[in-house]
C-alpha cells in the first residue's frame, strides 16, 4: 500500500526519494525538539533560532514532497513524526501562553461537543478570536 503525499499522485518511487523525504521529516521534528528544549529553559533568542530552522526545514520538506509516495510503514513513522512535532508545538504554545490553555480542552472534546462549546464561546466573546501571541527577542508577548 502506497500513501500520496501532496497534491499530485508520482509515477512512482524516485529512487530512495522515500528515505530523503522521510529526512526531512526528521529534521524538522528535530527542530522542533530544540525549540521546546530552548522554550523550556527560558532561551527565547535559541527559540527564534530553532523557530528559523524549522521553517527553512519545512520549506525543503515541501519542495520534496510535492507529489511523492510513502509506503505503508513509512508514512505510519512521517504520521509519528508529525505527532511529535504538533506535540512540541502545543506545549510551546502553553508556554508561550499559559491562558491560552482553554484550546487544548478545546481540541479533547469529542466533535459535537467542539460544537457546542465553539457556540458558547462565539455568544460569550462576541464572535472575538483571541490573538495568539508573538515570540520575540526579549520572550512571550503579555
Amino acid at each position: 500500500m502506497v500513501a500520496k503525499i501532496g497534491g499530485r499522485k508520482a509515477a512512482g518511487d524516485a529512487g530512495g526519494r522515500p528515505a530523503a523525504l522521510l529526512k526531512h521529516y526528521e529534521k524538522v521534528a528535530e527542530a522542533s525538539r530544540h525549540m521546546l528544549a530552548a522554550a523550556l529553559v527560558d532561551d527565547w533568542p535559541d527559540v527564534m533560532h530553532w523557530q528559523r530552522q524549522c521553517l527553512k526545514r519545512i520549506a525543503d520538506l515541501r519542495r520534496q514532497a510535492h507529489g511523492a509516495l510513502l509506503r505503508t510503514a513509512d508514512n505510519r513513522r512521517r504520521l509519528e513524526l508529525l505527532r511529535g512535532i504538533l506535540s512540541d508545538d502545543a506545549e510551546i504554545r502553553t508556554l508561550v501562553d499559559p491562558g491560552a490553555s482553554w484550546i487544548d480542552q478545546l481540541l479533547s472534546l469529542p466533535s459535537a461537543a467542539r460544537g457546542a462549546s465553539r457556540a458558547g464561546q462565539r455568544a460569550d466573546a462576541g464572535d472575538a478570536a483571541p490573538d495568539a501571541p508573538a515570540i520575540s527577542p526579549s520572550g512571550p508577548s503579555p
